[in-house]
């Protein structure tokens, strides 16, 4: 669903400093050509004719399962299917959910509207939301573990949701840190979730162990930034790991495929994992609020957590040395850059 944050801080690429990769390129596989995405074929569906049904549902729906084929991988962990698409002089973003405990029953969440910039203000009344299922023409059919078939107007793709392994790796965490989850953003990086119960905080770790599919320049000592996310990080040396301190405000915004991974939790391991445990241990303000899927019951929003900044100028980034020169001590430090407050 679209949130917005307020805009602080931006960070100029620093052109001088030379790129750092954790990419370890496959040697078995042969390189695969390239995918190129055309400026001819935007300005071509640019044309497209477009009225107030440029988001309806079936014909959406429809249409990209025309384009996708018989089979699909969901990659982010809240189960997001991401799209984008021209039409009418405009550019549209939406995406296909897969929510537990609507998707069992049939049920796939659909979400369409007019894309965001930075330099329009736009009236959210015309995004829309919707739950479908047969009755509307889109049929949904649980195949096996985390596979779910899509009919529509005769084409049918079958979405295999992300599977992530959910092992703690140990070798990140300290004495007093709790495993939360492993989530997979749709940036393409994969992330621990940890939390620190006397602290009541949260905090993403970037996953080294697969590949990072990310180049890094460092803006100051500890501290990197990714060329291609926008995503800032502070390398834990002790732990040897990398901390997700802020992203990008203008991503955030638009509400792109780089505004964090605060709407990818580990949405299809939360009663393996015992998730709600470590959220109601820190929020317990929350009990009796949230449904076992993460969905608020009084307006139906979707539970996101966002322990990290956001930056717009290099004066945003300011926050890490203060941080660095008032807590000497390792947690205070870790809680300060990613919640915003000392001890």
């Amino acid at each position: 669903m679209p949130k917005t944050f307020s805009s602080l801080l931006l960070i100029p690429l620093l052109c001088a400093l030379l790129a750092v990769s954790t990419r370890t390129p496959a040697v078995a596989d042969p390189p695969r050509p390239r995918e190129f995405t055309l400026n001819e074929r935007m300005i071509e569906r640019l044309g497209a004719p477009a009225g107030p049904s440029a988001c309806e549902p079936r014909s959406v729906v429809s249409d990209l399962l025309r384009q996708i084929g018989p089979s699909a991988k969901v990659y982010p962990t809240e189960n997001y299917y991401y799209f984008q698409f021209y039409q009418g002089g405009k550019s549209y973003s939406g995406s296909l959910r897969f929510t537990p405990g609507k998707r069992e029953k049939g049920i796939l969440e659909f979400a369409c509207y007019e894309t965001y910039a930075s330099w329009l203000q736009f009236e959210r009344g015309t995004d829309f939301f919707a739950d479908l299922s047969e009755k509307d023409g889109v049929r949904l059919t649980a195949r096996e573990h985390l596979a779910f078939e899509l009919a529509v107007e005769g084409h049918t793709t079958t979405f295999s949701l992300n599977d992530v392994d959910q092992t703690p790796n140990g070798e990140i965490l300290t004495a007093n840190e709790r495993f939360v989850g492993r989530i997979f953003d749709e940036s393409g990086l994969r992330f621990d979730l940890v939390y620190i119960p006397d602290r009541k905080s949260f905090f993403f770790v970037l996953d080294t162990r697969t590949q990072v599919d990310e180049t890094f320049v460092t803006v100051s000592p500890h501290v990197h930034l990714g060329r291609r996310t926008g995503f800032v990080f502070y390398e834990d040396e002790s732990r040897k790991r990398h901390i997700l301190i802020a992203v990008n405000s203008e991503e955030t915004y638009k509400n792109s495929w780089l505004d964090g991974p605060f709407d990818q939790l580990p949405e299809n391991h939360y009663e393996t994992n015992g998730f709600w445990n470590y959220v109601y241990d820190a929020f317990p303000d929350l009990k009796g609020r949230l449904t076992a899927n993460g969905t608020f019951l009084d307006n139906g929003s979707i539970f996101a957590m966002m322990p990290y900044r956001v930056y717009l100028s290099q004066a945003g980034l300011a926050f890490i040395k203060t941080c660095q020169e008032s807590n000497a001590d390792r947690t205070d430090l870790l809680v300060c850059l990613t919640n915003g407050h000392d001890k």
